[in-house]
């Protein structure tokens, strides 16, 4: 890696600025550049010598290419001072030439410079690496760090002065890119006065977009086809931007594949053909003219393996009956069925996996089929157990708004878990819960505390009652779940406990709608009348929900759970478009009906979200970025606009912690590993940049008290833009710690109903 020459040069600079006394005053904020710039017009000759000059100063100070007014304002100013052509002749006139001087602070001293490098009333470690992630695209090196920072500690430089001897000192690649770079926004620059309207180019959104493309500069090839390509891609986004254009993507059905064993088919064939006719009238008449939706009937294969072969083409399905399941150290193992194409999900004949041990980074292992189980208790039991079932459901979905109506709009959650030193908590359901507007306040109960008898007796209450909602985190086998009330500190062994099975409640029914059960292995449906099973169909549950091993989970797992799906769950989705993408790499599992929904479609104005100019209506959907490579420890930045092309206004989270985080060595045969890793960095700005000019930073928006999402409203006819950062770790010679692929999700959702969730997918190969 080529290094900074900072010898003879730096030496005469400091020595110029010690003598002329160094301004190391805080920089002032009021002055911009903006307001000397005069109205656009054609470069004369002799003022088109300076256009590499300006251009170099407004990639330094701003970050970006000049605008054509801007562009023509300088070059003719510096033309006019006589002023040097060159970087390394104007800070060696800076200190004797007032005019050059003059023209300089007016870019280091304006509000745009000011915003991008100056933090506070001192100079930071980001300042510096700032100036070199505009010009280099990459990290400084130590040596040239340490020599920048102690030079503005003593006041020996300015920060102008440090970005023109950063720039005047290039060599070999460094200079080489910095030369690309003023290329590429020079074309940028010509364009956009010649053939587009240089008003798109005006705000901070269009600035931001522009900087994070002079960024990725050296993953571009260097030719002028990849120069003009990105040039006309970018000028085409900010033309859609300032006009309000966009494109509808093509969605295609949500297809259902109802999978029965052939006892089922041959027993309860006419049930399974009412079912699937009232889903698709049902599903159809949730969103009129949006998205469709086509149901199958199927009898399953008699193998795991050409099972997985009917499941393709499907985006959901219900596994009806004893129909065979892969299986994990004896217990029902789902993904192999949700992710068929996943290479490390290979079952035998058996449906045995091999080892449950995969990354979901990789683009064959996520956002799969939501598979739901419907089977009874028992052989003896399941044919008759489910005909009651699939008539409920099939009288739910004739006539789903009045059958929601059966339940009340309450929900319960009871925690009943010893910890050692207390009671587990679910830290925030209740702000969660009333962040969805999907209940009145009153309406959400959450217990902790009590002794283990009393924590059971929360629980059948909700779950014998007709709410919507009853949740519990407790330990707990397929067979039966265990309440513990308190015990001793510091042991996480209780004596208070009291153990319960669905059968303890006789000839009671169940009648909550959905009930999801924590920590405990209840959804292990191989065992005979678990209790996952027994919650479904000893009474009304729809559906249940929970992992099919026994295990602990994060204090905050229900709110982001709640967080996550109720918004999709308010707006009229279904629990399949609700799970869609969450249940991958985890025990989680579902037992029922995931076709139905808590409250009916939104109706009135809506909002529209339209995601780099493109309106996706299919409900969910997954997005593949793939981001400009990170060569030779680069750093890359992606601008993602968010706008809204609807008639209301359009409320968004968007996801500020990655998931499902992994990499894959530099070697193709090589697989995915799952992060996080010590040698890259995954970063999402806390910074909402708008259209209008508004520029919000934390804590002018609310970021949830996880630290996992921050919200944003648009207006109708609004935008706004996030950046996302990816910064490789580099070794003690400056190059990347591990080459090869890196990839992560951020989960979005939104109040549009024909986008209610994003999983954006981003991709960066280190090279």
């Amino acid at each position: 890696m080529s290094k900074l020459i900072f010898s003879t040069l730096s030496t005469v600079l400091l020595l110029l600025l010690v003598s002329c006394g160094g301004d190391t005053k805080p920089l002032p904020t009021e002055r911009t550049v903006s307001h000397l710039h005069a109205a656009a017009a054609r470069i004369d000759a002799d003022d088109a010598r300076y256009e590499d000059l300006v251009q170099r100063l407004y990639l330094g100070y701003f970050g970006r290419p000049a605008d054509p007014a801007g562009l023509a304002f300088y070059t003719h100013a510096y033309h006019r001072a006589n002023a040097p052509e060159t970087v390394s002749g104007l800070y060696s006139s800076y200190a004797n030439d007032p005019a050059v001087r003059e023209l300089l602070d007016s870019f280091a001293n304006s509000v745009e410079s000011n915003e991008l490098y100056y933090k506070g009333s001192a100079l930071t470690f980001g300042f510096i690496a700032a100036f070199y992630e505009n010009l280099f695209s990459r990290q400084p090196d130590r040596a040239g760090l340490d020599f920048w920072n102690r030079a503005l500690d003593k006041g020996l430089i300015t920060p102008q002065h440090a970005l023109l001897s950063i720039m005047a000192g290039a060599v070999g690649s460094d200079a080489e890119l910095l030369n690309r770079k003023i290329s590429l926004a020079k074309l940028f620059t010509s364009t956009l006065e010649s053939s587009a309207d240089p008003a798109i180019y005006a705000g901070q959104l269009p600035a931001l977009m522009l900087r994070a493309l002079l960024r990725s500069v050296p993953a571009m090839a260097d030719q002028p086809t990849a120069s003009k390509a990105a040039i006309s891609d970018i000028v085409q986004r900010l033309t859609d931007l300032a006009r309000g254009s966009y494109q509808e993507v093509a969605t295609e059905d949500h297809r259902i594949l109802l999978l029965a064993s052939a006892a089922q088919q041959n027993y309860n064939g006419e049930r399974l053909q009412q079912l699937a006719a009232a889903l698709v009238t049902d599903l159809n008449s949730i969103h009129p003219g949006g998205r469709k939706w086509s149901v199958t009937i199927a009898t399953a294969e008699n193998t795991v393996p050409r099972i997985r072969d009917q499941l393709r083409g499907y985006h959901s399905a219900m596994l009806i009956g004893m129909v065979p399941v892969p299986t994990y150290d004896g217990k029902p193992a789902i993904d192999p069925y949700r992710l068929l194409d996943c290479p490390d999900l290979a079952v035998d004949e058996a449906g045995v996996l091999a080892s449950y041990s995969f990354a979901v980074a990789d683009l064959k292992c996520k956002n799969g089929l939501v598979i739901s189980i419907l089977r009874g208790g028992t052989y003896e039991t399941e044919i008759d157990e489910v005909a009651k079932k699939l008539d409920q459901m099939t009288a739910y979905h004739r006539n789903s708004s009045k059958a929601n109506t059966g339940w009340n709009r309450q929900v319960a959650f009871v925690d009943a878990l010893w910890g050692g030193s207390q009671m587990a908590t679910q830290q925030g359901l209740a702000a969660a819960v009333a962040a969805q507007n999907m209940y009145s306040p009153g309406s959400f109960s959450y217990v902790n505390s009590g002794n283990s008898a009393q924590l059971l007796s929360r629980f059948v209450g909700c779950i014998s009652n007709n709410y919507e909602v009853c949740g519990v985190n407790l330990s707990g086998q397929a067979e039966r779940i265990t309440f513990e009330g308190p015990g001793k500190l510091n042991n996480t062994n209780t004596s208070d406990i009291t153990s319960w099975r669905p059968a303890d409640l006789g000839t009671s029914l169940i009648k909550a709608k959905y009930i999801p059960v924590i920590s405990a292995g209840t959804q292990d449906f191989l065992t005979e009348n678990s209790v996952g099973n027994r919650l479904l169909m000893q009474g009304n549950a729809l559906l249940t929900r929970g992992s099919t091993v026994e295990g602990g989970l994060s204090s905050d797992y229900m709110d982001n759970r709640i967080r996550s799906e109720f918004p999709l769950l308010r707006q009229g989705a279904t629990f399949a478009e609700a799970l869609y993408g969450v249940m991958e790499g985890t025990y989680d599992s579902i037992q029922g009906d995931p076709y139905i929904t808590m409250r009916s479609a939104l109706v009135g104005k809506q909002p529209k979200l339209v995601i780099d100019g493109l309106h996706y209506n299919s409900g969910t959907v997954a997005l593949n970025l793939t981001l400009p490579d990170s060569v030779n420890g680069t750093i890359i930045r992606k601008v993602i606009t968010y706008s809204n092309r609807g008639d209301a206004d359009l409320h968004l989270r968007l996801a500020l912690t990655p998931r499902h985080m992994g990499y894959k060595a530099e070697n193709s045969s090589a697989k995915y590993k799952a992060g996080p890793s010590e040698d890259f960095t995954i970063f999402t700005e806390w910074l909402q940049v708008f259209s209008d000019g508004r520029i919000l930073q934390w804590p002018e928006f609310e970021v949830e008290s996880s630290g996992g999402a921050m919200h944003a409203t648009l207006r109708p006819g609004q935008s706004m833009a996030v950046q996302y950062e990816f910064r490789i770790a580099l070794d003690t010679q400056g190059a990347p710690r591990q080459k090869g692929q890196y990839s992560w999700d951020m989960f979005n959702t939104s109040d549009d109903p024909d986008n209610m969730r994003t999983i954006i997918t981003m991709q960066v190969t280190s090279r």
